[in-house]
């Protein structure tokens, strides 16, 4: 038990302590004034107060800092983790004492000089640690009265250091305050500066916008009325081929209002086809792959498709880049080049056949010359060798009545002897055989010599070399003439049945030009039939042409037995560049050229009669007199 003068001693520590706490808020001199002071009544070496970063301004690391220390020689660290020893001694008590003597001693050093003595840790909940130390190795320098003593006071300090830390934090926070307020009005006296400046550069701008917009109006008010006088079609496109602006050219071309083809993809409208029909998109597919070596390039065989119509096109297309490069579209310039690619085909090969039509009347004049004179020198052996074989029959029979003969005296005189040999030697070359042959052999050859004169007559009514205005011209002989020159071509592979009527009207025609028209047709049969022979399919076909008069109008058909065409084409067989054959085996302009000179330049019709599987029949109507009919339509 404590006597009266321990007891007095006790209120008079706790007093001095009572009245130690709270008499600054300043966080250093309130630990010193009570600190100091809880140091010399316990007589005590050192204190220091370590409190968690939560409580610290700019101290968010989740460690312990040393607020305070006394005497500040002794801290080696300044900040610990909450797993030291210190905080983990304290973690389930508010008091604890460890002396030298005891295990655990060691690991709460964190000191200077300090090997043994005395620690008295004191909690202060969830703010920190207080830590004492005496160099006294005394486990009762703090008694059970005094620890629940001491346990009070160290509350009363702990809402003095919140009080503390509270002011501390609130004169940080208005010095910073103080610092932004600072900082802002600056701010916005420098933002007012700008803003001044800024509305007078930008009615400055404004005025020179409005001058820019004038221009611009002015600009593309002429470029919409350039842009409409422009004979070639214009398309221009987004960076993903969405149509954005066409030209009054386009519109003719397409057929369609800028309002309808407006925002749809470009290959919905436009697309090219290879020799074979087959669709691919050359437009987007080099436009999107942004790749150089596309850029520019014409394309002159687009083929654009409205309502089972075709069109060739000519054109480029460039890409349009903004002002940093970037891609941002397209621009196509074309124009429709139908009918120039088709005068082009047929000038060419109009003069192609004219060339080979001069060569072929030239080949033919030389031909037919020297065979007058074969023809005219076979005609004469015919004859003369007509009189010498009565001739050489009379002879025969004197020398066999000679050479029978029997001389009076019994001995040969030499005319018996002559007469005699000379019957030998004709029995020796078969002279009766020869009589018989050589006149059928002179026959054989007047006649292949007539052929051959038929060749050269039908090849000179084909070539009419620079022969260009029409006439009346008699079909059937044209007919024939074609078959004839072009025997080569059919012979090996069809047998020709040729059903011409005998009283058929002549035609007022271009005779050269319907001549290449039945020999389109003629060939494109041969090639028919000749497939059907290469898949084993027959070993023989026929070609049929018949000529008959409808009304005013000469009809010739042209039948094959090949393999016909597919139904899903026959629509197209008269387009430019369109052709069922392999390639380099046609050009897909024979059909075409054939449709133009009936239709456009005769007036008639050419139409086709298929039955898949089983052949073909091509129907070419030429009106007798097309002036006639022109002036009735």
């Amino acid at each position: 038990m404590m006597n009266e003068k321990d007891t007095m001693k006790q209120i008079y520590i706790l007093y001095e302590l009572a009245l130690s706490i709270g008499q600054s808020l300043d966080l250093h001199r309130n630990c010193d004034l009570f600190l100091q002071r809880f140091l010399a009544l316990k007589n005590l070496d050192y204190a220091a107060l370590w409190v968690k970063d939560e409580y610290i301004i700019d101290k968010k690391d989740g460690k312990a800092h040393l607020v305070y220390a006394n005497p500040t020689c002794y801290p080696l660290h300044e900040h610990i983790s909450y797993e030291h020893p210190l905080f983990q001694r304290l973690r389930h008590n508010s008091f604890d004492l460890v002396t030298s003597d005891e295990e655990g001693f060691q690991e709460l050093i964190d000191e200077r000089g300090i090997h043994k003595g005395t620690y008295i840790l004191f909690s202060l909940d969830s703010i920190g640690v207080l830590k004492f130390y005496s160099t006294a190795v005394d486990p009762t320098l703090i008694t059970e009265m005094e620890r629940k003593q001491f346990e009070q006071v160290m509350q009363k300090f702990r809402i003095s250091l919140l009080g503390c830390l509270a002011y501390n934090r609130s004169l940080v926070e208005l010095k910073e305050r103080e610092i932004i307020e600072a900082e802002l009005e600056k701010r916005v006296q420098e933002r007012t500066l700008e803003l001044r400046r800024a509305n007078e550069e930008m009615q400055q701008e404004v005025q020179e916008r409005k001058k820019v917009e004038a221009l611009l109006a002015s600009d593309k008010s002429l470029l919409a009325v350039t842009l409409l006088s422009i004979g070639d079609a214009v398309i221009s496109t987004d960076s993903v081929g969405r149509i954005r602006m066409i030209n009054r050219a386009a519109k003719d071309i397409l057929g369609q209002e800028q309002t309808v083809i407006e925002g749809k993809y470009l290959d919905e409208i436009l697309y090219a086809e290879t020799e074979k029909g087959q669709r691919y998109d050359p437009l987007l597919q080099y436009f999107l792959k942004g790749s150089q070596e596309y850029y520019d390039r014409p394309w002159p065989f687009i083929l654009f498709e409205k309502d089972g119509t075709r069109r060739i096109l000519s054109g480029s297309a460039s890409p349009i880049q903004g002002t940093h490069g970037d891609l941002q579209g397209y621009v196509l310039v074309f124009r429709d080049i139908t009918e120039q690619k088709r005068n082009e085909s047929q000038l060419a090969l109009s003069q192609k056949l004219e060339s080979i039509g001069q060569l072929a009347s030239g080949i033919a004049h030389e031909i037919n010359t020297p065979m007058q004179y074969v023809g005219d020198n076979t005609s004469f052996l015919q004859e003369a060798f007509q009189d010498m074989s009565r001739l050489l029959e009379d002879m025969l029979e004197i020398i066999a009545t000679v050479a029978c003969r029997v001389p009076e005296n019994g001995k040969c005189d030499s005319l018996h002897g002559k007469a005699r040999k000379a019957l030998q030697e004709s029995e020796e070359i078969d002279l009766p055989y020869l009589l018989t042959e050589i006149p059928q052999a002179v026959e054989q050859s007047l006649q292949g010599i007539e052929h051959v004169s038929k060749i050269v007559l039908s090849l000179k009514r084909f070539a009419h070399p620079g022969v260009k205005k029409k006439g009346m011209a008699d079909i059937n002989q044209a007919l024939a003439g074609t078959v004839e020159i072009s025997r080569n071509e059919w012979k090996y592979v069809a047998d020709m049945d040729l059903r011409l009527h005998p009283s058929l009207p002549h035609v007022y025609c271009a005779i050269d030009e319907i001549n290449q028209v039945f020999l389109n047709i003629l060939i494109n049969a041969t090639h028919a039939i000749g497939e059907r022979i290469k898949k084993d399919l027959c070993q023989k076909g026929r070609i049929t042409i018949e000529t008959r008069q409808v009304g005013s109008n000469v009809e010739v058909l042209i039948s094959d037995t090949g393999g016909g065409i597919d139904e899903k084409i026959v629509h197209r067989i008269f387009d430019p560049f369109f052709t069922t054959k392999d390639v380099g085996k046609g050009t897909g302009q024979g059909l075409t050229i054939a449709h133009n000179i009936v239709v456009n330049k005769h007036k008639g019709t050419i139409s086709v009669d298929v039955t898949e599987g089983w052949g073909t029949t091509f129907i070419v109507s030429l009106p007798m007199d097309p002036e006639e009919k022109s002036i009735k339509e």
